[in-house]
C-alpha cells in the first residue's frame, strides 16, 4: 500500500491488538511473534513520522468489538464443510452467549499506526 502513496502521502492503520484481547496463553513465556510482526509492517515499508497509538475502547465500543467477533466465529459454522468444526464452534457459541449475558466480553486493545511516505525517494 505504501508503494501508491504519493511522495509526503500518509498511510493510516488500524486493527485490534489480537495478542492483548481476553484470551490467554498456557505457558505465559511464549511469545506472540506473528502478530508484532503483522503490526510492525509499517515500519517495514520505509514511512516516515510513524506514530504508533494504543488504546482500550470505551466500554460502548468495546460490546461491539466484542458482537464482531462473534459474527465472525458464526459465519464459520455457516461456511464450514467440516462438520465436527461446525458443531463444535456452535456448541462454543452458545456457551459464550451465555457468558455475554452475563457479562463476560472479548476484550480488545485498538492499535493505530499512522506514518508519511517520504517526499524524496
Amino acid at each position: 500500500m505504501a508503494k501508491l502513496l504519493k511522495p509526503g502521502g500518509y498511510l493510516q492503520w488500524g486493527e485490534p491488538e489480537i495478542h492483548r484481547w481476553g484470551v490467554r496463553t498456557t505457558n505465559p513465556q511464549k511469545e506472540v511473534i506473528a502478530h508484532n510482526q503483522l503490526m510492525n509492517l509499517t515500519l517495514e515499508t520505509r514511512l516516515e513520522d510513524v506514530e504508533d497509538d494504543l488504546r482500550d475502547p470505551p466500554p460502548h465500543q468495546a460490546f461491539m468489538m466484542h458482537q464482531c467477533q462473534l459474527i465472525i466465529h458464526e459465519i464459520i459454522t455457516r461456511q464450514t464443510r467440516n462438520e465436527a468444526v461446525r458443531k463444535e464452534v456452535d456448541r462454543l457459541l452458545q456457551l459464550v452467549h451465555k457468558e455475554t449475558v452475563a457479562g463476560a466480553s472479548f476484550s480488545m486493545t485498538r492499535r493505530t499506526a499512522v506514518g508519511k511516505k517520504p517526499t524524496k525517494t
